[in-house]
């Protein structure tokens, strides 16, 4: 079986720093946790997929850019919301409430982004920050009413699966690589990109790169210059750095 490879966390490039909602505004918009406790939240969660042990807590402060003191202070507020377990001296766990509401904050993030791409016509290279700002504002309802009008996808549009809210495992888990891990001759589908970049996505774009089609490899470049693969209809050379970002499962 392939090793597992999934696309560089994203979606939590804010901090605890963010000022919090008003108790009254988070009961109008229908969310039970300020934007900082669901961006805790979700990060830890994607930071758990990671590791078998606690998440510690520098990892955290690093992934939401704050300071190691900050994020310990809020782990402990999170903690007494029941949402995590902090370890003593080896960091932070989601119990089955925090991974619940990261989960929620996941799914609307992700149904937010196919709005502004499919919906809105927002090119792909923008729609995730757009997603971060908005998945705090927008209820679940009105998130899931966008999710209807869209179709109800499965996946975003950059291939993230748009999973059910009691699921949580992620479907792709043990079936995606990168695709610099392919050697010549291999062939599959693109199932997934990086939304960590939005130069690299603007790049794919401009090269007809995108889940859903199919893919492969031709051949190797020496000195590490990448591969010649085909993607859909057209063959490219695609460097290693770029490669990294792009996920795909074996057909054969």
């Amino acid at each position: 079986m392939p090793r597992l490879f999934l696309p560089a966390p994203h979606g939590d490039r804010s901090g605890g720093g963010r000022p919090r909602s008003s108790g009254t505004g988070l009961r109008r918009a229908g969310l039970a946790f300020s934007p900082a406790v669901e961006d805790y939240a979700k990060t830890l969660y994607r930071l758990e997929q990671l590791t078998d042990e606690p998440v510690a807590t520098g990892a955290i402060a690093t992934r939401l850019d704050v300071s190691t003191p900050s994020a310990s202070n809020m782990l402990r507020h999170l903690s007494e919301l029941g949402l995590v377990t902090v370890v003593s001296g080896r960091g932070a766990r989601l119990t089955p409430a925090g991974r619940r509401v990261a989960r929620a904050v996941i799914r609307r993030h992700r149904i937010i982004e196919g709005f502004l791409r499919d919906a809105l016509k927002l090119p792909w290279d923008c729609v995730h920050e757009e997603a971060d700002l908005l998945e705090h504002a927008v209820s679940s309802r009105v998130a899931e009413a966008m999710w209807d009008v869209l179709g109800r996808p499965d996946r975003d549009p950059h291939g993230d699966p748009i999973t059910a809210l009691d699921v949580d495992v992620d479907p792709d888990k043990d079936v995606l690589e990168p695709l610099d891990a392919w050697d010549p001759e291999v062939v599959g589908v693109l199932v997934r990109v990086s939304d960590a970049q939005p130069e690299a996505l603007r790049y794919m774009a401009e090269h007809g790169i995108a889940p859903g089609l199919p893919v492969r490899v031709i051949a190797r470049e020496p000195f590490g210059a990448g591969q010649r693969v085909r993607i859909g209809d057209t063959d490219q050379t695609i460097g290693p750095e770029l490669a990294r970002l792009i996920f795909v499962q074996r057909t054969g």
